[in-house]
């Protein structure tokens, strides 16, 4: 999927199983990836998950089926721009990945951090443990946000997604 993605460009819905949907973004924005300095453990990360997924199955299954609603709501947002829908659906997914043991009080730090000096919404991404946090920042807010975790000592950096995806110059 991630491979399709840099190829294609753009976003996809991914459910298992089933051909993966483009979403068509309704228009561009900005998101902000704020880089925490610490190593990802994707492995642990999935340990972790399945290890809970074990412990408590009819919870987990009621949560991840759940999670593909929302996923779908998230899509739908995207389409029509309705940004304050996908920051509802963004910040309430951080909590749930911060409830799945896959945040780091790290993580979580940054992403009080950005709520806190004008992101709309914050969570991890990828497969948590580490690694970055991705903001959706209020209006006119993304110089600020930048400013603020730089001086926190954080690499921080403005992205738009990308509707081309991967390309190569003839020399």
């Amino acid at each position: 999927i991630d491979i399709s993605i840099a190829i294609k460009g753009g976003a996809l819905l991914f459910k298992k199983g089933e051909k993966p949907l483009k979403i068509n973004f309704k228009d561009d924005f900005p998101l902000i990836v704020v880089y925490s300095g610490i190593e990802r453990e994707t492995g642990k990360m999935i340990e972790k998950v399945l290890e809970l997924k074990k412990r408590i199955p009819f919870t987990f299954k009621a949560l991840t089926d759940a999670s593909s609603k929302m996923s779908l709501l998230a899509s739908e947002a995207l389409e029509r721009g309705d940004y304050k829908l996908l920051s509802s659906l963004m910040n309430f997914y951080q909590i749930i990945l911060d409830w799945l043991g896959v945040s780091t009080p790290t993580l979580n730090k940054l992403v009080e951090e950005a709520l806190k000096v004008g992101g709309s919404a914050a969570k991890l991404t990828g497969g948590g443990g580490g690694g970055s946090i991705i903001i959706l920042p209020l209006e006119g807010e993304e110089d600020k946000i930048i400013k603020h975790f730089k001086e926190l000592g954080y690499e921080a950096f403005k992205v738009r997604p990308s509707f081309s995806g991967a390309f190569a110059w003839k020399v």
